[in-house]
């Protein structure tokens, strides 16, 4: 019999990025990939990489969609509690299997939950500045181009500018080298 701290335990230790390579399947940088459940020519399968709500796959050509427990039952041909033990199995997770969990296995399942929501959140706040700066910086663009040349305007948005896209860099670059570190957890 399968309990929800088994299932939190597999879903806190297993993103659907590391499922899809386990099972062989490349997934491009924007986050596509080949499904494996119709004949697929170009990548039509999405993988949301995110916090456990967030965390799965969707085919924008068959339809298919789920968890890491629905992708394991559908590619396996295999039952959920089947997906469940081979998940387990596979990424060395241990089963409680009776009504005593261990405090400790409980506390390192929330800190591993934790540590996904909190990627997850910064994940979505970096995104958020980088498109708000990103903005600015067109805004400022136009306004140069628009506006009479050598006006005290001008000078202040030609001052600014290159400030602006130097911090975008310096985001855009922090934002790429932080996903690197953290495409794995």
């Amino acid at each position: 019999m399968i309990n929800n701290e088994d299932i939190g335990l597999i879903k806190s230790y297993v993103n659907m990025p590391m499922l899809i390579e386990h099972f062989n399947i490349f997934i491009n940088q924007k986050n596509y990939a080949i499904c494996p459940f119709h004949n697929d020519k170009s990548p039509s399968m999405q993988i949301f990489n995110g916090y456990l709500e967030s965390d799965g796959y969707y085919c924008r050509a068959c339809g298919a969609g789920g968890d890491i427990f629905n992708f394991a039952m559908e590619y396996l041909n295999i039952t959920f509690e089947e997906s469940v033990n081979y998940l387990a199995r596979y990424f060395n997770i241990p089963l409680t299997n009776s009504e005593n969990i261990l405090k400790a296995d409980i506390e390192k399942m929330n800190k591993r939950i934790n540590d996904r929501k909190s990627a997850y959140e910064v994940q979505k706040l970096e995104y958020m500045l980088l498109s708000a700066l990103s903005t600015k910086i067109h805004y400022f663009e136009y306004l140069k181009e628009n506006v009479r040349p050598f006006s005290e305007i001008f000078c202040y948005v030609c001052n600014v500018l290159p400030v602006l896209q130097h911090e975008w860099d310096i985001l855009f670059n922090n934002i790429c080298n932080n996903k690197k570190g953290r495409a794995i957890q």
